[in-house]
């Protein structure tokens, strides 16, 4: 039999039931308040235990939030990065324990908190958003969802003009914001030779316009994908896709830094 772990105050959990779920801290001797009834932690909790509501009709799991759940929780200053383009996006761009990597474009924080344990305590992320407001909201919602604490948000306006006027060059760069392409020039300087960046499009005409810069500011390997995804229904006997599937939020399109000039090369 495994060992029971304790749940330490202030850790996150994750209270599942068959219709609803919550994310929250873990007070001690708290109470949570339901439209499935009131919900009353003990001293002591477990990861795994199974709790009833007040009159005992109704029961909960506590478990571990997964990323996907941290992501979709947080607190919204834009629209989010979706889990299933922030997962494409990793997978693409090589994004390694000890990586020190650039989000332009802050939002809401989600792919820094996405990719804050993949870089670890050994790497780093600086983030720069140009709207306050929207900069106070991402600090919030890292500080409360990130595994580390190895960000650094960077309040800038003018990164198109002067750069980013970094110490150290990156190993990969994101770029989430509705204009990228008068950034492409201090990117491409920002970069490790041979690294790769990834860009959020949002609509086609400008997917169009950004494949043609790319080639100009000594970027190839390009390539662009759209992700859908959609849910199956896991019930026994009745298993079926879900209604509703996430469909198109964002177009994806990525690149590599070379060197010299050469043919570009446009993955087909």
């Amino acid at each position: 039999m495994n060992p029971k772990t304790p749940i330490q105050e202030g850790e996150l959990i994750y209270l599942t039931h068959e219709k609803i779920s919550f994310m929250r801290p873990f007070t001690p001797n708290s109470n949570i308040s339901t439209n499935k009834g009131e919900i009353r932690f003990g001293e002591e909790q477990f990861w795994g235990d199974t709790i009833s509501n007040h009159n005992d009709t109704e029961q909960f799991t506590i478990l571990h939030p997964t990323l996907s759940d941290r992501l979709m929780k947080v607190k919204r200053a834009t629209t989010i990065s979706y889990p299933k383009d922030i997962g494409a996006v990793i997978m693409e761009t090589d994004i390694f324990s000890g990586a020190k990597v650039l989000e332009i474009g802050t939002g809401s924080a989600a792919f820094s908190i996405a990719i804050s344990s993949i870089v670890g305590k050994d790497g780093k992320i600086y983030s720069f958003e140009k709207r306050e407001e929207h900069q106070k909201i991402a600090i919030k919602n890292f500080n409360k969802l990130a595994r580390f604490q190895n960000a650094e948000f960077i309040l800038k306006d003018n990164t198109h003009e002067v750069g980013f006027e970094l110490d150290e060059k990156m190993d990969m760069i994101y770029l989430d914001v509705p204009d990228p392409a008068p950034l492409l020039w201090t990117v491409k300087e920002t970069l490790v030779a041979g690294g790769n960046i990834a860009i959020i499009v949002p609509c086609v005409e400008q997917l169009a316009d950004i494949v043609r810069e790319l080639p100009k500011q000594g970027f190839t390997r390009i390539r662009a994908k759209e992700i859908f995804e959609r849910g199956i229904r896991p019930t026994p006997g009745r298993t079926r896709p879900y209604d509703r599937m996430v469909a198109h939020t964002v177009y994806l399109l990525f690149a590599s830094s070379h060197n010299g000039i050469f043919e570009v090369n446009y993955e087909k």
